[in-house]
């Protein structure tokens, strides 16, 4: 079976804050995983180190068996992320959004973004502030 994600003694300090303290795990191919905890526990921690957006003082982090601190460019397009409160600009639409996030991706994201608009029966002028998180 196929490791997706592969955390390997994982440590991160914030100044005296320990955040991880030598975490471990593996999630399979085909698992549906939840990473929960109480507040302060490491959670967001964790998933800023899988999308390279932290690097750990200790130990690694992999996902589809490239390392996270050093492939972070290439795994980014791969990985989703709807953190609890999201930092999208709510104000801008969901052309907007594409268009902008659009800078951030591959050539042809843009073509993309706009076929999943039409294939989920999105309207384009609608603000992203009246779309629903899932919940």
């Amino acid at each position: 079976m196929t490791t997706i994600v592969n955390i390997q003694n994982l440590t991160k300090r914030y100044g005296r804050k320990l955040a991880l303290d030598n975490v471990s795990f593996s999630i399979p191919s085909g698992c549906v995983f939840a990473l929960l905890g109480e507040n302060g526990a490491g959670k967001s921690t964790t998933i800023k180190t899988l999308m390279g957006l932290v690097r750990p003082d200790s130990g690694t982090a992999e996902v589809f068996g490239k390392n996270c601190t050093r492939d972070f460019e290439s795994l980014r397009p791969r990985i989703g992320y709807i953190p609890e409160f999201p930092t999208l600009y709510d104000w801008m639409t969901i052309d907007e959004i594409g268009w902008f996030t659009a800078g951030f991706y591959r050539p042809g994201f843009a073509e993309h973004f706009g076929t999943k608009i039409r294939e989920f029966e999105l309207d384009p002028k609608q603000k992203i502030r009246n779309l629903s998180k899932g919940g």
